[in-house]
Formats: structure tokens, C-alpha cells, sequence
């Protein structure tokens, strides 16, 4: 069939063939993928009048990046995502069907930002149509960032969660994204992946890496296994993931994560409380120490406590010493941190977001074959703080 193409609408994630060119670049919703905002500018816009739009939507605060898409771009996009090597594509020729399309896909620091940060677009000159994801349906979208426990299910008997664990893992719910933590029987799969075996071989796949948890049974016999944090794309429904056992082969499996309940430490909010910051604690700008827990990991390693940290500002900025050398780097809140020192055992000095609760953070180790990230907790107590001497 080698008809000429008007008009590609974007409709809840759906291609629709109609009339004449508008939004393009559909993508499928998945809590793993960020969703930006695509904005579309009037016919006839110059490139000058579009780096003036650029310019006004990077001087909002939700704004993480933009990227420009040229129409070139967007239908070349568009014939690999769709006709996948059909005959259809020789209808065009050299003719570009989506000219005039070029358009801003804009990433938010979260989702909940688009609706406003749309609603200022909408009434900049030279825009034409503005889409954002204020209309998302994924079931995750009901639940607030917080941590959850919750049923993992799959469809094997020799994959599934420790008896231990009563057949739960905890999620969490970060910025519209969710993870769960499920420890296993055993140490004998070694990596699992998100989605086909097929792919988890494939070269830059990146596998998911397991943690060392000890479970506690029934009869008190504790024993160390293997967890691993899981990226959810949503509850109630069955996705794919591979695992790797010892021998070194990948096998296809289908889990499903449903019935979230707040963990016992949540609040309303359905994870750990919030915490106080160090503007609502009325500290003052200067040197302390504050006591600071870790958790996570093999549990081997610790920090040294009491750490000593700095208000400036209003902010808390905290010193953290690894009890090992091989930390390169951490990561907190999306920002990675770099080491202030060079000889010793490893120290950063990391922002305090908030106090009396559990703060997520990913250390990389490079003391095993290959250096990985490793996800810990720190607490620090408010209780604690003191004026350093």
C-alpha cells in the first residue's frame, strides 16, 4: 500500500494516521522511562524565534533538559519505530511527511511538575501545541513516594522471594518510579535482569546486581542470600526478567508486584516520615557532629559516628568516612559526589536533605572484579547534633 501520509497524531501513546503534520514521537508509559513534555512550534517559526522559546522554558526551575528534534529527525524516528524495513516507506521517496514538526522534548525533575510547567509553555509566542503526561493512568500513579511492602509473585518455584519474607519485598516509590527489594532463597542467581534473556546478553546490557541480606527463619537459624532491587514498570500486571544462574545461562521468567501496603515506619504519606530539615530544627550556621546510621549493603562496611557536618545557609552538608578505602564515589539524590581525599579510607562530604529518617544513597565500590553501585540508607539524628568543639 503506498499511500502519502498527512498527518501523524500522538493519541494516549497510540500512531493514528489523518490529515496534516502534528505531534509525533508516541512513547509507550513505563516507570522506568522518563515521559518529557513535547512542545510544537507555529508554522513558520525561525530558528532564532525557537532558541528565543528555548531560552524562557530553561529559566524555569522544573526544567532538567531539552532536547530539539528536527523534522529530519522525527520522521527518521518515526520509520524506524513503525514501518520496520515495510515497502510502505518507498511511498514517500525523498518526501518528508513530517515537515514542519520539528519540536522541544522537555524532561522535568518529576512528573508532577508538567501540568504547570505546560500550562506557562501554552502561552509563549510562536508555540503551536504543547503535550504533557498529566493524563497518565499507570496504576503506579495512585501511590505516593514512599516505601510499601508488597506481593511479588512469579512463575517458577526455584525463582521466588525467601520463605522468610512471607512472599513480600519492599517498594519503592520515588518520583512516580518504583523498586522492589525481594531477597531470595539462596546465592545461586547471581544477576538478574529487567526484560528477556535475549537481551541481557547483548553488549552494554545493564544487569542488576545482588545485594547480601541475612534473613532470619522461623526457627531463628539466620543465613545471608541474595536480594536485589528490581525496577517495577507496574502493579498488577506481569513483566519480564531474566536471570543468570552459576552455570552462566539466562533464563526467561514472568513476575508481577501488587497489593502495596504502607510499611509499618510510613506515615499518610505511604513511606518513612519525611524528617526534619535543619531549617525546621533551627540550626544555626556553623560546625557540628550529628550521629549518622547506615544500613544496606553486605553490612560489612559502617561510617564513622558521630560525623561531623556544616550548616550554611540553612543547609547541611555532612562528612562521611567509608571503614574502607575502595568507595570512589556516591550518589545522593540523583547528584553524584566525588572523594575529598586521596589517601585513607574513602570520605565525601554529602548534603543532610532531612533528619530522623532514612536517607537513600548508592555508594560504588571497586574492591570486586568490576566496580557496582550499592544501595544504603543513612539516618542521621537530630537528637544528636551538637556544636562541634
Amino acid at each position: 500500500m503506498k499511500r502519502k501520509m498527512a498527518m501523524i497524531l500522538c493519541i494516549s501513546g497510540t500512531i493514528v494516521m489523518a490529515g496534516s503534520s502534528a505531534p509525533v514521537m508516541a512513547q509507550e508509559y513505563s516507570a522506568a522511562d522518563e515521559i518529557p513534555i513535547t512542545v510544537f512550534f507555529d508554522e513558520g517559526a525561525t530558528r532564532e524565534q525557537i532558541d528565543r522559546v528555548e531560552e524562557q522554558i530553561r529559566e524555569r526551575k522544573e526544567v532538567k533538559e531539552i532536547l530539539y528534534v528536527s523534522s529530519d529527525q522525527a520522521w527518521e524516528e518515526f520509520k524506524d519505530s513503525y514501518f520496520q524495513g515495510s515497502d510502505v516507506e518507498e511511498g514517500f521517496q525523498d518526501e518528508n511527511p513530517l515537515s514542519g514538526s520539528s519540536h522541544f522534548k522537555i524532561y522535568t525533575e518529576q512528573l508532577q511538575d508538567q501540568p504547570e510547567l505546560a500550562e506557562y509553555i501554552e502561552n509563549l509566542d510562536y508555540v503551536r501545541e504543547v503535550n504533557c503526561a498529566d493524563a497518565i493512568e499507570d496504576s503506579q500513579s495512585s501511590l505516593k513516594d514512599g516505601i510499601y511492602t508488597a506481593d511479588f509473585d512469579t512463575d517458577s518455584n526455584m525463582f521466588h522471594v525467601n520463605e522468610a519474607k512471607d512472599g513480600k519485598g519492599t517498594l519503592t516509590v520515588k518520583n512516580g518510579e518504583m523498586t522492589i527489594h525481594v531477597s531470595l532463597v539462596s546465592k545461586s542467581i547471581v544477576n538478574l535482569f529487567s526484560g528477556k534473556a535475549e537481551d541481557a546478553q547483548k553488549e552494554g546490557a545493564k544487569v542488576l546486581e545482588p545485594t547480601e541480606d541475612e534473613v532470619t527463619y522461623s526457627d531463628g537459624y539466620k543465613e545471608t542470600v541474595y536480594g536485589f532491587d528490581i525496577p517495577v514498570p507496574s502493579l498488577e500486571e506481569e513483566f519480564d526478567v531474566a536471570l543468570l544462574g552459576k552455570k552462566g545461562k539466562w533464563y526467561d521468567h514472568k513476575v508481577s508486584v501488587s497489593n502495596p501496603q504502607p510499611a509499618e515506619n510510613s506515615e499518610e504519606t505511604g513511606g518513612s516520615s519525611e524528617g526534619k530539615t535543619a531549617e525546621e530544627l533551627k540550626l544555626e550556621d556553623g560546625d557540628y557532629t550529628v550521629e549518622v546510621a547506615l544500613e544496606g549493603g553486605s553490612g560489612k562496611a559502617t561510617v564513622e559516628s558521630p560525623a561531623e557536618m556544616k550548616i550554611s545557609d540553612g543547609k547541611a552538608m555532612a562528612t562521611i568516612t567509608w571503614s574502607s578505602p575502595n568507595y570512589d564515589y556516591m550518589i545522593v539524590d540523583g547528584e553524584k559526589y566525588e572523594m575529598v581525599n586521596t589517601e585513607g579510607n574513602s570520605v565525601f562530604d554529602i548534603p543532610v536533605a532531612a533528619f530522623d529518617t532514612a536517607l537513600e544513597v548508592k555508594a560504588d565500590t571497586v574492591a570486586m572484579s568490576e566496580p557496582h553501585e550499592i544501595d544504603y540508607t543513612l539516618q542521621f539524628d537530630s537528637e544528636s547534633v551538637k556544636k562541634a568543639e
